[in-house]
């Protein structure tokens, strides 16, 4: 586990949020606004444009699947990571963070500390544990 590794444990998260969404948009448009409608002449394009439609939702699905199995093995090797450290407010922080996910704002809350200082103490752990 690396520094970059942990920094991959939040961005990779947004990622799977990010597709999620847009996953829920695409089978909206499947679902809620067909590709034909009642009166309308069988063209090639509408078949094009539902096909792509599933394309897409299969491949960020895919891609959802990937993300959640990476994320995993991330977390699993931050979490063992984590379980080293000594200080439990530190110890508590870094799971926050990097196990469950929260914000600074929300971490800050959770330690009773400003947002500053939770963001200052995590860049004080990170070089004690990658000295």
């Amino acid at each position: 586990m690396t520094k970059d590794d942990l920094k991959k444990i939040p961005m990779i998260e947004r990622s799977i949020e990010e597709k999620r969404i847009r996953l829920k948009e695409i089978r909206e448009l499947m679902y809620y606004n067909p590709a034909l409608s009642a009166n309308e002449r069988v063209q090639t394009s509408v078949t094009n444009r539902s096909m792509n439609r599933v394309d897409a939702a299969v491949d960020l699905e895919r891609m959802i699947h990937e993300d959640c199995l990476n994320l995993i093995e991330l977390k699993c090797d931050a979490y063992n990571l984590i379980r080293g450290i000594e200080d439990p407010l530190h110890r508590e922080l870094m799971e926050l963070r990097y196990i469950n996910g929260l914000t600074w704002r929300e971490i800050a809350e959770k330690i009773g500390k400003t947002e500053r200082r939770a963001h200052q103490m995590h860049g004080e752990i990170l070089l004690k544990i990658f000295k």
